[in-house]
């Protein structure tokens, strides 16, 4: 168990807040969330887009058959992306029989997107099908994509290696290359260090390496990859890097070097001052590193820094937007052992679906909620559960009133 884990339960007790056995209050939310679905009504964009948020999750979870149960619920192209996502994760987790159903079902319902959009739902079902071994399909599903863009992405998404004839790019060749050495780099992190792994192993797998190692108790291997990503993270070309250096301090106070996470913290806060206080993938971040800041003693750094994404959430994002933005923050709190700040901003985002008078609106929100709760495992109190359960019954006289 890694030293936020400890922060987190230590503040847990002291708040008198539990986090529940195993997985059943993740269980709970996200069935709950499922039952608010129906409440969602008359914009089909915003009920895929709802659908779709609780069938990854319950996926994320491991509620296989749920997942795809919630996934037919969807009736535009996105039915066939997320088909292919959970069906993805399940051959990932050994469940053969889930990813081949998945597959499936996904295929029936392609024709459910035209265009650019079915092709997304297409280079979900080619990774599947490519995974299961299916080439016939990937093949076939191949020449079936017309844009550049989608072409670019199916590239980099599934190896032709094995696939026999077809309109098989040069470009999807080399992707296959690369995918080999990256593999061959996974397959060393298990049992080497990082100087032998692949160089084309990315910075994502030198850290989720460093996560295998340290759980197993290899701190030898856990070290080499700690000094890899801290080689690496400087050189990441994209505003990825911003989040990297937030895993690199993450790990090095988890794994006792506070003295290079303190160096390092100021180049995170460096680059993530940078990032436009509107983007709202920047939040957890500087959740994040106020957990760090917090483990490492700053107290006061810490508080400053939720004190002003804070602001910055009120300030930037429009209140339909902050009942998701301030949910997910609430979670990364959670997860960050920053239980008060949680609850504050568990708080403002119930608040902000409870008063939207758009009866859609309030439902979105109130699936957001609990999906944020599922992610940080905790059950809302009960005063917020009996608030709930009187907006759920009131919902559908407040839709027969406009006419829905």
């Amino acid at each position: 168990m890694n030293l936020l884990s400890l922060t987190l339960i230590a503040v847990l007790a002291l708040t008198g807040c539990t986090r529940l056995t195993v997985s059943s209050p993740k269980t709970w939310c996200l069935l709950e969330a499922k039952e608010w679905l129906p409440l969602v009504r008359n914009e089909r964009d915003t009920e895929s887009k709802m659908q779709s948020a609780v069938a990854i999750a319950m996926q994320q979870a491991g509620m296989w058959e749920e997942a795809m149960t919630v996934a037919e619920m969807i009736e535009d192209y996105r039915r066939a992306i997320v088909l292919g996502q959970i069906g993805q994760e399940a051959v990932v987790h050994n469940q053969r029989g889930v990813a081949d159903k998945a597959l499936e079902l996904g295929e029936n319902s392609l024709s459910r997107g035209v265009g650019e959009f079915r092709e997304l739902g297409l280079i979900e079902l080619m990774d599947l099908a490519n995974r299961l071994g299916r080439k016939d399909l990937v093949e076939k599903w191949f020449k079936q994509v017309q844009t550049n863009e989608n072409k670019t992405r199916a590239n980099a998404r599934v190896s032709f290696t094995h696939a026999s004839g077809g309109d098989i790019s040069a470009m999807a060749q080399r992707s296959s290359e690369a995918e080999k050495d990256v593999h061959a780099g996974i397959q060393d992190r298990h049992g080497t260090t990082a100087d032998k792994a692949s160089p084309n192993i990315t910075v994502e797998e030198i850290f989720e390496a460093l996560d295998n190692a340290w759980t197993r108790g290899d701190k030898e291997s856990a070290a080499s990859w700690l000094q890899e990503a801290r080689r690496r993270v400087p050189n990441v070309p994209s505003v990825d890097r911003v989040g990297y250096w937030v895993s690199l301090c993450h790990w090095e106070v988890v794994t006792g070097k506070t003295d290079w996470a303190a160096v390092d913290l100021s180049k995170a806060e460096s680059e993530l001052r940078a990032i436009p206080a509107g983007f709202d993938f920047k939040y957890e971040w500087v959740v994040q590193l106020a957990g760090v800041n917090k483990s490492l003693g700053n107290e006061k750094r810490s508080r400053e820094l939720l004190e002003q994404e804070t602001l910055a959430v009120v300030k930037n994002v429009i209140p339909y937007y902050q009942m998701d933005v301030l949910g997910k923050m609430a979670a990364a709190a959670a997860d960050s052992g920053l239980m008060e700040q949680a609850n504050t901003w568990w708080g403002m985002a119930f608040a902000e679906a409870e008063k939207n008078p758009n009866p859609r609106s309030k439902a979105v929100g109130m699936i957001q909620y609990l999906l944020s709760h599922a992610r940080a495992g905790l059950k809302p109190d009960e005063e917020t559960l009996a608030k709930m359960a009187k907006i759920k019954a009131e919902l559908p006289e407040v839709y027969s009133k406009i006419g829905y």
